[in-house]
């Protein structure tokens, strides 16, 4: 006991500046990027939290002892470093970052942020160098700042988590409920109607799809393809609620998941009420008062495989926003690795969207028929990046430059699975939807529209692949599978796509571009600036895209555009529209 009295009594100090260093690099920043993106995770915070509170605790003890047995000038210059490098990751955190956009996948050319990275060695240079200027010649009072500097930031950060957790309500609880594999490819006896929605597969792959692939395009037998669709997001989550209500979210709600349960009534509600199990697999918008209503969803036992691994992994998520700007290349793809450190033990398996994944899950089953009506609603990456597979649906290395073949490999899918139904006799009697969430988008002034894939086969259709240039959009998608159940061309869900003439004008249809705020870490949320636009006749020309002049802030405020956009009161020709200074609530 003397001897921890002796190290704690020797180096009273140095505690906080450990602490603080301890708390920024191994706490709050993996704390701070879980609990705002935690609807992302399967895990939740009881899993990770209570082991680098513990990591930490070690470290600190270790730390202590070295200090108490080495030279004090040594330990004075370990204890500021320390300081430093816990407020200088603060500064990082908070000031210094980058916007890479949401990680999905999409390569980042980090070599075009040099410039951050000679900016962030100036600040921590800076920093570093005051601190040390500060111990030479102020060193009476130079441990008393740090100390109340290290308090402050720790109390206020601690604060800051609390009121995070408190807003999250109870997504930073892990789930064991996940979307199994279950009846995949089952099937009911007299009518189906099945539903692939393949990510970011974009009309102009289609088209080339056409040109390239025509053993591809022969299986579509009975398919249209509506070439002039047009969608209202370029995002998946924003896309996702647009489908299942047919309602823009201009920001009144802040998540896909809010906004959808407060509809009364979804799609979802006439399936059941008509008799149709309901499969879904894969990212979905059904309402929280329906989840039971899912035949797949399932409790599964859910584990850690390694936790060194995944502690480290979790260390590594905190990195992509609180390290240094260069090194954020060598902590990317943080997801990923704490995916593989899932470990599920059930009877069944969980469902995986990826293209190849999905493939070998179809290919390998048996299909069966079981009940009378079943409504599959099936996820996938389809021609999303980081384009993996070939168009066969076989994997290969990641190519930037292939995403025709990423999604002729995505519709390779879909007929193998297609194949499955004509094996049980299902097929012509099916109805059937090949859509995208969204096409593709340039974000860097090329091209910033989206025409979102949509194919459909209707129960009884036959012969080639026909196109259809009727204006539809997304928001008919709704009405359509309610005509698939009920034959009603107009229901209470609006205009299914078949009632659309292709001569027929296109109105009242909007289109929302997005541009991230600063602190809207969690893609799931909708807090983020929306531009408005009008969609003209023709989707396929980018002169169809007009902008309205209306934007609506992260909180749903209808603003002006112009009046509060950097890019426009400058009238420079930067592709991303930049908010003003005065932009409203900042």
């Amino acid at each position: 006991m003397k001897i921890i009295k002796s190290i704690f009594q020797k180096n009273i100090s140095y505690h906080l500046s450990i602490v603080l260093a301890l708390f920024m690099l191994f706490l709050y920043a993996p704390y701070e990027m879980y609990i705002t993106n935690s609807n992302e995770f399967w895990f939740g915070l009881k899993d990770f939290l209570p082991f680098l509170i513990l990591f930490c605790i070690v470290i600190f003890l270790i730390v202590e002892i070295v200090l108490f047995f080495i030279p004090s000038k040594i330990a004075d210059v370990i204890s500021l470093l320390a300081f430093g490098l816990g407020l200088c990751t603060y500064i990082q955190g908070n000031f210094l970052g980058i916007d890479i956009g949401v990680l999905n996948g999409k390569f980042t050319d980090y070599g075009l942020y040099k410039s951050y990275y000679v900016r962030d060695i100036i600040v921590w240079f800076i920093v570093l160098a005051a601190i040390l200027a500060a111990y030479i010649f102020i060193k009476k009072y130079c441990f008393k700042v740090t100390n109340s500097i290290s308090a402050f930031v720790i109390i206020m950060l601690t604060i800051t988590g609390v009121v995070l957790m408190l807003s999250s309500g109870n997504k930073h609880k892990a789930s064991s409920s996940v979307c199994s594999d279950e009846n995949l490819v089952t099937f009911g006896s007299d009518e189906n109607v099945v539903v692939f929605l393949l990510d970011m597969f974009d009309s102009e792959y289609m088209d080339s799809i056409i040109e390239h692939y025509p053993e591809l395009v022969e299986k579509l037998d009975g398919f249209t393809f509506y070439r002039n669709c047009t969608g209202a997001y370029a995002t998946t989550d924003c896309s996702l609620a647009y489908l299942a209500s047919g309602t823009y979210n201009r920001n009144q709600y802040d998540s896909v998941y809010s906004f959808i349960d407060s509809f009364d009534r979804l799609y979802y509600d006439a399936l059941i009420e008509n008799g149709y199990a309901l499969d879904i697999y894969g990212m979905s918008s059904v309402p929280s008062r329906l989840k039971s209503s899912i035949s797949n969803q399932k409790d599964l036992d859910i584990s850690v495989s390694s936790r060194g691994k995944f502690l480290f992994h979790i260390i590594e998520m905190g990195g992509m926003k609180f390290f240094p700007n260069y090194f954020k290349r060598y902590v990317d793809g943080f997801e990923e690795q704490l995916n593989n450190d899932k470990v599920i033990k059930s009877d069944y398996e969980e469902y995986e969207s990826d293209n190849v994944d999905a493939n070998n899950n179809i290919c390998s089953k048996e299909p069966e028929i079981n009940g009378d009506k079943r409504f599959k609603w099936i996820y996938a990456y389809g021609a999303h990046y980081p384009y993996n597979n070939d168009e066969k649906c076989n994997r290969v290395d990641v190519n930037y430059e292939r995403p025709v073949q990423q999604a002729a490999g995505a519709l390779k899918m879909v007929e193998n699975y297609l194949e499955k139904m004509q094996e049980m006799g299902v097929y012509d009697s099916a109805n059937v939807v090949i859509m995208a969430d969204h096409g593709y988008y340039w974000d860097d002034g090329k091209k910033m529209f989206t025409k979102p894939l949509m194919l459909i086969k209707k129960a009884g259709d036959k012969g080639e692949l026909t196109i259809n240039n009727a204006p539809v959009d997304q928001g008919n998608y709704a009405a359509t599978v309610d005509y698939m159940i009920t034959g009603n061309l107009e229901n209470e869900f609006g205009r299914s796509i078949e009632d659309y003439a292709e001569d027929e004008d296109r109105q009242d249809r909007m289109f929302y571009y997005y541009y991230l705020n600063e602190h809207a870490d969690n893609p799931m949320m909708l807090n983020r600036r929306l531009i408005e636009f009008t969609i003209g006749q023709d989707a396929n020309s980018e002169d169809a895209y007009e902008m309205t002049g209306v934007e609506y802030t992260v909180n749903g405020t209808k603003i002006n555009h112009a009046d509060y956009c950097k890019t426009c009161i400058e009238k420079n020709d930067n592709p991303i529209h930049e908010k003003a200074d005065n932009y409203p609530g900042d």
